[in-house]
């Protein structure tokens, strides 16, 4: 859903990445695959994982160095809402996140079309195309660059769970190698979102955005 921009966000701070030439150290984390306990393509159970994200999130990702360093902090909170078009639903999002050094936004669109869940996530005039695997018999979703190449150079997978209050929880993990200032580097993701109440996320299309 909206991922990309949190490391567009990053970037865009200010930080230095790796930029003393050095190579880039291996990164403890394991690359979520399309074949990742993936489980073949049923629109119900698509569906019914989208549906989990309806309402609103709040929490926070860490954006780390391939080392477990710490790079940057972030407050986020997102809501996605459906949205009725001539294509059929669409999940809507718009997301807000919060550093010291700044505040960004970005918006989403998630929907089904040839058998894949599609999202496309727009930040600062920018947009990108990705395709989402339902694994964990629906439980999870995994993101990859739907027009990306041989090189899986970016990934991300969200979970949903329960915390020991009973609410919805939404467990984020993944990395992206990036550019910056002519050298490469690996980013990785960590953050966690939980669900709070907000009565109008299933009331219809998203009218305020």
């Amino acid at each position: 859903m909206i991922f990309r921009s949190l490391l567009f966000f990053s970037l865009t701070c200010g930080f230095v990445v790796n930029v003393s030439g050095q190579e880039t150290p291996q990164a403890d984390v394991t690359p979520e695959t399309e074949t990742a306990k993936a489980i073949p393509f049923d629109e119900i159970t698509a569906y019914k994982l989208l549906e989990r994200f309806v309402g609103q999130w709040q929490g926070s990702y860490d954006i780390l160095s391939p080392d477990g360093k710490v790079i940057q902090e972030m407050e986020a909170e997102i809501i996605y809402k459906w949205s009725i078009s001539p294509k059929g639903r669409i999940l809507k999002g718009r997301a807000i996140y919060a550093a010291e050094n700044g505040i960004a936004h970005a918006n989403s669109e998630t929907f089904i079309e040839d058998e894949m869940i599609i999202s496309t996530v727009e930040q600062g005039g920018k947009t990108r195309t990705y395709r989402g695997l339902v694994g964990d018999f629906g439980k999870s979703i995994a993101w990859t660059p739907l027009d990306r190449g041989t090189e899986l150079d970016e990934s991300l997978r969200q979970i949903f769970g329960r915390n020991a209050e009973g609410a919805d929880v939404l467990t984020t993990t993944g990395y992206e190698n990036v550019q910056r200032q002519g050298l490469e580097a690996m980013l990785i993701i960590r953050g966690e979102l939980t669900q709070i109440p907000l009565q109008t996320a299933k009331d219809g299309p998203v009218h305020d955005y």
